[in-house]
């Protein structure tokens, strides 16, 4: 199965044919700061647990090999990064001092408690570990859109047709519509809890398509190729771990 980033791997960007008058969309623009200001002011990031949907049904050990790719690629830029058990050991020490974010009678969330046990947690994040930042990953179920079984999305493309031989060739249906997929949102925020970057990059389609139809991935096989992972990091994360300064400084110690 192929699996290839796309050319425009910062957001999506909207590509005008030239010499037409019709106003462009401006390319997306992750960084909700300013880029200067949060190279220079971002030494440590924290990363909080990677959050899945419940119905996901993947495995630790599949979100822990994600999380590595993750801590390496802002290692490898030069950041030094506080671990997820760090930030999931402040925040259950916290939210038992504020007695649970939860009403026990109707299950809903009290948004005053978990911000409060939220500030708390950063606030133990800088003291502890001098945190500048904290990385939120969240997995994402969405729709990809695909015409002749290739799915593009959220910064990549993948082909999900299996089928080989005659049938394959035979076939020159134009089939097209939308499988679901993947997504890796990345939001990072400072200390104050501001929001400095948001993107979003693609992972890998949930099906694929055999000679009987579509057949789901099984959730084991989930989130535990590298290359697809790596493609995904990259594509949320470029504009932060691909920083020249960053790098460049890294070499040079």
């Amino acid at each position: 199965m192929r699996h290839k980033i796309l050319l425009f791997i910062v957001g999506v960007v909207a590509l005008a044919t030239a010499g037409c008058e019709t106003t462009s969309t401006p390319p997306y623009q992750p960084f909700k700061t300013d880029q200067e200001k949060f190279f220079s002011t971002t030494k440590t990031i924290a990363l909080a647990p990677i959050a899945v949907p419940a119905n996901l049904e993947v495995s630790e050990r599949q979100i822990s090999q994600f999380e590595s790719l993750i801590e390496n690629k802002l290692r490898d830029a030069g950041f030094s990064v506080v671990l997820s058990n760090k930030y999931r050991d402040i925040w259950k020490r916290e939210n038992e001092l504020i007695g649970g974010c939860f009403d026990p009678a109707t299950g809903k969330r009290d948004e005053t408690k978990f911000r409060a046990v939220e500030k708390r947690t950063f606030e133990e994040l800088e003291k502890e570990f001098n945190a500048d930042a904290v990385l939120f990953t969240k997995i994402l179920v969405v729709k990809a859109r695909f015409s002749n079984f290739e799915a593009e999305w959220d910064g990549v493309e993948e082909s999900f047709d299996v089928r080989h031989g005659v049938l394959k060739f035979l076939d020159t249906s134009t089939s097209s519509g939308s499988v679901g997929a993947l997504s890796m949102k990345a939001t990072i925020k400072d200390m104050d809890g501001t929001t400095l970057y948001i993107n979003q990059g693609g992972i890998q389609v949930l099906s694929t398509y055999h000679s009987r139809g579509f057949v789901p991935i099984p959730r084991h096989d989930l989130l535990l190729n590298q290359g697809r992972n790596i493609g995904a990091v990259n594509v949320t994360l470029w504009p932060v771990i691909g920083n020249p300064s960053i790098i460049e400084a890294s070499q040079s110690q």
